[in-house]
């Protein structure tokens, strides 16, 4: 009984604050419960715990009348589905593992050697949206998956930004394979992760209907027990970090070519109520929670990002948060990384035909093209990673050997473009845009005395 007595003392108290604020505790418990179909006589084992759990309710609504009164310009909280949960419970609607991804992440900018993210400021939009390339909001529940919705919603950005045919694909698949034999995929993981498993295994990644969420870890299916792939015609083949910064993010989320970013981000006790405004948070710098960022914008003269989580369309604003933006708010803009991911559907051509600004920068002299006719032209090429050339001129199947020795050939040639080896075109143009699907190479030659 004794146990007892700080439950009741805290529940009372708490249940007085709120009344003397016109709120019914009681009534506001009953009305959550029914809301969100949870009888909590059902749940609890015994009296105490059915207590434990109303002191727990009392303290989360206090929580939200507390920050809804004190702080009317920021973002709106409410009483949610987590009120009738403990803190431990519903910390386990998070579910990131850490623990390996910083030297991964060092090691992927040191392969890139970027210093920021290459983006034309003056292209840049105030507004940026894609959640009209991307599925529903799903849920993950209480299993510690949201590594693998952070993977797929970037992933399933890539596959559906040129495609008319919207595909939805499957995170228990990542849940059940990526970790198989090492450890529980409920209990955390790391989205880049989910890309080289799928890189790795066949470009595996099934469709959320052949390959349905269930919300625990189960025994891998792929190929070998007829699973299908859920992106044919696409091949991902590997991660891509940002370096850190809100600077950086907003360079890629404004590039089309890049757009949904998967990010790692601190929740505290405060994210669980969030429903509507832009969310902002202090103590939150430790990463346990993966999202991922879909777009931006201005709300009521502040800026925000358009963030996407995996708890449902019933929490937040339809299942998106608008995340202050600027402050790199919870680290928000620490980890931010995206697949690699090049081809298109089966029923797209070889061009995305996104050439509309090839005409830019004519005059502009791209390369030496050795019109001296008594002077050797020597030759060489530089890769342009993720870069669509400028301007074509021939082929479309041509290898890329074959590409550059007609393009030497080519007096007005100074570029080959490759979708992957064997489909190769010309170019005029030793300049390039961001497109991921294809790799750019710019002829650079001299002229010297035979």
């Amino acid at each position: 009984m004794m146990k007892l007595l700080p439950v009741l003392v805290l529940s009372a108290v708490i249940a007085a604050v709120l009344s003397s604020s016109g709120i019914d505790l009681r009534a506001l418990y009953k009305k959550t419960q029914a809301k969100y179909g949870v009888n909590m006589n059902v749940v609890s084992s015994s009296p105490e715990e059915s207590k434990q759990h109303f002191a727990d309710f009392c303290q989360f609504a206090q929580d939200v009348a507390k920050h809804n009164a004190e702080d009317p310009n920021g973002y709106f909280a409410e009483v949610n589905m987590f009120a009738l949960m403990s803190k431990s419970e519903r910390y386990q609607y998070t579910g990131l593992n850490a623990s390996d991804i910083i030297e991964e992440q060092k090691r992927s900018l040191s392969k890139r050697r970027m210093g920021s993210v290459p983006v034309a400021i003056e292209k840049r939009q105030s507004n940026v949206d894609y959640t009209s390339k991307l599925p529903p909001i799903k849920s993950q529940g209480s299993c510690g998956s949201c590594w693998t919705y952070g993977a797929v919603a970037a992933l399933e950005y890539q596959v559906n930004r040129n495609s008319n045919n919207l595909k939805s694909l499957s995170e228990q698949q990542y849940l059940d394979c990526v970790y198989e034999g090492t450890r529980n995929g409920c209990n955390g993981g790391w989205p880049a992760e989910c890309y080289d498993w799928t890189r790795d295994n066949g470009n595996m990644i099934a469709s959320e209907k052949d390959y349905p969420y269930v919300a625990s870890d189960g025994a891998c299916r792929g190929a070998a027990q007829g699973i299908k792939t859920g992106i044919k015609g696409y091949s991902v083949t590997g991660t891509r970090y940002l370096p850190k910064g809100d600077a950086n993010m907003l360079a890629a989320v404004s590039d089309k070519s890049i757009g949904v970013i998967s990010i790692a981000f601190g929740v505290v006790d405060s994210f669980f109520s969030y429903r509507s405004g832009v969310y902002s948070a202090t103590g939150c710098s430790s990463i346990n929670h993966a999202m991922d960022i879909v777009g931006y914008g201005v709300e009521g003269g502040q800026n925000f990002w358009k963030v996407r989580n995996s708890w449902g369309p019933g929490w937040g604003n339809g299942g998106y948060v608008m995340v202050s933006r600027g402050p790199n708010i919870c680290a928000i803009s620490n980890h931010g990384h995206y697949p690699v991911v090049t081809g298109s559907d089966a029923d797209d051509g070889e061009d995305d035909g996104s050439d509309e600004d090839d005409n830019e920068d004519d005059n502009e002299d791209d390369s030496d093209n050795g019109d001296d006719e008594e002077e050797k032209k020597v030759c060489r090429w530089v890769e342009k990673l993720e870069q669509k050339m400028k301007q074509k001129i021939q082929g479309d199947n041509m290898n890329k050997a074959d590409a550059q020795k007609a393009c030497v050939a080519s007096e007005e040639c100074n570029a080959i473009t490759c979708k992957n080896d064997n489909k190769c075109w010309l170019n005029k143009k030793a300049k390039g845009k961001a497109n991921v699907k294809f790799t750019g190479y710019a002829l650079k030659c001299r002229t010297k005395a035979v």
